[in-house]
């Protein structure tokens, strides 16, 4: 999971214009541990109706990393 998680990626969007745009976000290969959780709660996620408080207490995986520096290839083009 943690490829797929924390791999940089190239990504779509579709502009004013009503073409398909894109742009690419790179970084080092994340050395993540393993987290466990004590008590979450996001208020965002609850007040959106998205997720219990309930639900918040059982996530699927926690992953830490240290700090990391992410590029953002601007700008973004037109995709081909």
């Amino acid at each position: 999971m943690k490829l797929i998680l924390t791999q940089p990626f190239r990504g779509f969007y579709r502009r004013l214009d009503g073409k398909l745009g894109t742009y690419q976000v790179w970084h080092k290969e994340m050395v993540c541990t393993k987290g466990v959780s004590e008590n979450l709660c996001f208020s965002l996620y609850a007040k959106m109706g998205l997720l219990s408080k309930d639900d918040m207490q059982q996530p699927h995986s926690i992953f830490l990393c240290p700090e990391i520096e992410f590029d953002v290839h601007l700008p973004p083009k037109v995709a081909d």
